[in-house]
């Protein structure tokens, strides 16, 4: 968002100057590729599907607006209903019968326990409430991503 951020800002002010900072080492916030040792490109950190609402549009518009258009690569519909996580160096599909039984009993009896003191409760902090903060990071933030 940064970066996007800065792109428009440009063009609205094209005589501006405009510094981007970033906080982390490297730029491009949650995105990033990675390479597994099979030579598979793993991506992390995006937070949408072009198909499935506004902000993935969105993202799809200014790809052509950039005219990156055609270095956009569509996923196979089938394979990416499967979710896949990468722990400990191994791509494990989610869930799996083992998660299920696991954790779902303590997320899906949330209506017959006492809610949070909190107003507006994130992802990771119910499901942290609920199971543990390992299973929240490791399990739903990938997924919510």
């Amino acid at each position: 968002s940064g970066l996007t951020t800065a792109f428009f800002l440009q063009r609205g002010l094209p005589f501006a100057r405009i510094c981007v900072v970033e906080r982390s080492t490297r730029c491009g916030g949650l995105i990033k590729s990675l390479r597994g040792s099979d030579g598979q490109v793993h991506e992390q950190g995006f937070h949408t599907s072009i198909l499935n609402n506004k902000s993935g549009r969105e993202t799809l518009g200014l790809a052509r607006l950039l005219q990156l258009d055609d270095e956009v690569i569509s996923a196979n519909i089938e394979a990416s209903s499967r979710r896949h996580l990468l722990h400990q160096g191994r791509v494990q599909l989610f869930p799996r019968l083992q998660h299920t039984l696991r954790y779902g009993p303590a997320i899906f009896a949330e209506p017959l326990w006492p809610p949070s003191a909190e107003e507006d409760e994130s992802v990771h902090a119910f499901v942290s409430r609920r199971t543990s903060s390992a299973v929240a990071d490791r399990i739903f933030d990938p997924i919510c991503q």
